[in-house]
């Protein structure tokens, strides 16, 4: 995800990612970042079974969204 600054040489945010699976858990741990400033805007870590992960999609999509000030995206149907 890259939202373009008006100039639209450089990015106004990244989104930068980890998982981490320990038995039954996974953990995500997302972050924005500016690349024109070199820092982080926002980060959130998300927690649950193995068996909800593709849920942790739409929870990422609207964290995003609202970090950014987009609408946030329709949830599953």
């Amino acid at each position: 995800l890259q939202r373009q600054s008006q100039d639209r040489r450089m990015p106004m945010a990244k989104l930068a990612e980890s998982i981490v699976q320990a038995d039954d858990r996974i953990r995500i741990n997302v972050m924005l970042n500016d690349p024109r400033a070199g820092r982080t805007i926002a980060g959130t870590e998300i927690d649950r079974p193995v068996e909800d992960v593709l849920s942790a999609r739409v929870e990422i999509a609207k964290w995003v969204a609202t970090r950014l000030g987009l609408p946030e995206p329709p949830g599953p149907d």
